[in-house]
C-alpha cells in the first residue's frame, strides 16, 4: 500500500499548473512552484515519519529544484518554512522563526538576485531543470547555476568569472556533441583544445572571425584601450550596436579599423563575436589565470573596471536570451543540435590541426 506525501512552502496559487517528473525509480512526482512557494505530491511505498523526510534524498532533491526554479522564474527563493502531510496528517519539518533555528539551506546566491533573468523559462525547458537529478546534470546545468550565481554578484570582477564560467559551459557542450562527429581524429584532437571550441561556438553562432595570431596582443591591448573609454552610460546603446553591426557607429567603426589594421578583411570581421568571445576570452586569461594581479581593488573608472562592464553587459545579455533554448529539449533538438552536428561534420583540419576550412550551406566559414 503506497502512502501519499505532499511536502510545501508558502502559498502556491491553484492556477498554476504542476510538473510531473521521475527521480531514480519513482515516477509522477507533482511539482508546482510559485514566487511564494513550492508543492510536491508523491506516492511512496516507503513510509517516513515526521523530520526524518529531510534526510530523504527525493525530498531534498525536490527543495533543492524548487528553489533553483524560484531563482530562475522569480528571481529569489522563498523557503522560509516547510511542512509535511502523510496521508493528511500535518508536520513541520522547518521554521526559520523557531529560536536558534539554523539555515536549513545555503546558496551561492543568497537569498535573492541584483538582476532578474530577463527570458521567461517556459515550462518545456523547467522539464530539464527538474527531470535531471546531481548526479547527472551536464556543461548546460554548469551554465545554468553560473550564470544565476552571477546575477547575485553585485561588483564586475565576480560577475565576469561567473558569466565566463557560464560561457564555457555552453560552448564547451557543443564542443562535447561536435566531437562525435568530426571526420577524423584529426579534427577530435582539434576541438578539444579551448580555443578551437571558441571558434567552434562562433561559428555556431553565424560568425567566422579570429586573431590574427602574430598581431594578437596587440589588437587585444587596442581593444582593452578602447572599452576603456566607455562610460557607463553609453553601454547600453553600443550593446545594441554592436549586435547589430552597425557600421555608422563611431565604437563599431574603431573596433573594425583595429581589426582591419592587424591583416583581418573586413567582411570577414564581427566586432560583436570578437567582444563576445574572443575578448572575453583573453581577458579570462590574463586576469582569472594569474598572468596578471586580479582587480583587488579599484576606483571606479579604472582600467579594467570598465572593459569588465562591458563586457559583462555583452556576456549577460547573449547568456540570458540564449540559455532557455538549451533546456528546451524539443527546440534544441530540432534547431540547435543539428546545426552543431552539420557544423562539426563538416569541418576539416590541415595536417598540422589547424582547421583549414568549414563549408555549411555552400558557404566557407574558416
Amino acid at each position: 500500500m503506497k502512502t501519499l506525501y505532499r511536502v510545501y512552502s508558502g502559498k502556491v496559487p491553484k492556477t498554476i499548473k504542476p510538473l510531473v517528473y521521475q527521480f531514480g525509480r519513482t515516477p509522477d512526482i507533482y511539482m508546482t512552484v510559485s514566487k511564494n512557494g513550492f508543492t510536491v505530491e508523491v506516492s511512496r511505498s516507503v513510509k517516513k515519519e515526521g523530520y526524518r523526510l529531510l534526510d530523504d534524498l527525493l525530498i531534498r532533491d525536490a527543495i533543492r529544484k524548487a528553489a533553483r526554479i524560484q531563482l530562475i522564474r522569480y528571481g529569489a527563493i522563498s523557503v522560509s518554512s516547510i511542512y509535511a502531510e502523510i496521508n493528511g496528517k500535518k508536520t513541520c519539518l522547518y521554521d526559520s522563526t523557531t529560536k536558534n533555528q539554523e539555515a536549513l539551506i545555503y546558496s551561492l546566491c543568497g537569498n535573492s538576485l541584483y538582476r532578474k533573468l530577463s527570458t521567461f523559462w517556459e515550462d518545456d525547458a523547467i522539464k530539464r531543470v527538474l527531470s535531471v537529478p546531481k548526479s547527472r546534470t551536464d556543461r548546460r546545468d554548469a551554465a545554468l547555476d553560473a550564470l544565476l550565481v552571477a546575477k547575485a554578484k553585485e561588483y564586475e570582477t565576480e560577475k565576469f568569472i561567473y558569466l565566463w564560467m557560464s560561457m564555457n559551459g555552453l560552448y564547451g557542450y557543443a564542443a562535447e556533441i561536435a566531437s562525435k562527429y568530426m571526420k577524423s581524429k584529426r579534427e577530435q584532437k582539434w576541438i578539444n583544445r579551448e580555443y578551437a571550441q571558441i571558434k567552434f561556438f562562433a561559428m555556431l553562432n553565424g560568425y567566422a572571425y579570429c586573431f590574427n595570431n602574430e598581431q594578437e596582443a596587440q589588437v587585444v591591448r587596442k581593444l582593452e584601450n578602447l572599452l576603456g573609454k566607455i562610460a557607463e552610460s553609453q553601454i547600453e546603446s553600443l550593446l545594441e550596436a554592436v549586435k547589430t553591426n552597425e557600421k555608422g557607429n563611431v565604437f563599431v567603426v574603431e573596433i573594425i579599423t583595429i581589426l582591419k589594421d592587424s591583416g583581418i578583411a573586413e567582411e570577414a570581421i564581427h566586432p560583436y563575436a570578437v567582444l563576445l568571445l574572443y575578448l572575453s576570452y583573453k581577458i579570462r586569461c590574463k586576469y582569472f589565470h594569474a598572468e596578471k594581479g586580479v582587480p583587488l581593488i579599484c576606483f571606479k573608472n579604472e582600467h579594467p573596471l570598465p572593459v569588465l562592464r562591458m563586457l559583462n553587459v555583452l556576456l549577460e545579455d547573449y547568456i540570458d536570451n540564449n540559455l532557455h533554448k538549451w533546456f528546451d529539449e524539443k527546440l534544441f533538438n530540432e534547431r540547435i543540435n543539428p546545426c552543431i552536428i552539420e557544423l562539426a561534420s563538416n569541418c576539416i583540419c590541415d595536417k598540422s590541426g589547424r582547421l583549414s576550412t568549414c563549408i555549411v550551406n555552400g558557404e566557407e566559414k574558416a
